[in-house]
């Protein structure tokens, strides 16, 4: 995860800190340690489709004002044995708006101080392609997924599918100079179709 996720609640330390425990719990991920004192959770999360070890995650909980506090969500991968894991498809970051989605009910709605709320998984070909799941491509295309895909039958179904073969196809093409450079060109076509069609939309 690049950038830590920063979110301000209206809650002391201490209730912030029980509500990312009670979440961390609530989304089946293994709880390795709560430090009270220093406002430290961190957890593991198992394998999954965008890392072979899973990641390890910290949360740290900062009281910054009375009944205000701040939590600061962060993670990398683990390393699997002799396996190297070449790209990071940017799970970190889906598992921090986890735990925003899990404490909305505890904390309430929080606010973001830095970082950025994501609604689902990773752009898998275009991640790989641009080497980062921050590209501005890469944010066209997942605002494109969650704005308008998401919103139909048709469209969730292909959610679905390219998660399925999404990293395969990932993998396939990122080390192949060629196929690359097609996918780049062709994810450019499409980025500037939709952010074409987002201006219009405004």
């Amino acid at each position: 995860m690049a950038k830590p996720l920063v979110m301000e609640y209206a809650a002391d330390a201490a209730t912030a800190t029980k509500a990312v425990t009670a979440a961390v719990a609530r989304l089946g991920y293994t709880l390795k340690g709560v430090d009270k004192e220093n406002g430290l959770v961190t957890f593991e999360t198992g394998m999954s489709m965008k890392s072979w070890a899973g990641q390890s995650m910290s949360v740290h909980i900062m009281e910054v004002g009375e009944k205000t506090s701040q939590i600061t969500m962060g993670g990398k991968r683990n390393a699997h044995g002799a396996q190297m894991q070449v790209y990071d498809w940017g799970e970190a970051a889906g598992i921090a708006s986890k735990i925003v989605e899990a404490l909305k009910p505890i904390l309430g709605e929080g606010k973001v101080i830095a970082g950025e709320v994501s609604s689902g998984g990773g752009c898998f070909v275009a991640t790989a392609v641009y080497g980062s799941y921050d590209h501005p491509s890469v944010v066209v295309l997942r605002r494109f997924r969650d704005q308008r895909l998401s919103v139909s039958l048709g469209g969730r179904t292909f959610i679905r599918a390219y998660y399925r073969f999404g990293p395969a196809l990932a993998r396939f093409v990122a080390p192949r100079r060629a196929l690359s450079s097609v996918a780049r060109a062709v994810i450019e076509r499409l980025v500037v179709i939709l952010s074409k069609a987002e201006r219009k939309s405004l």
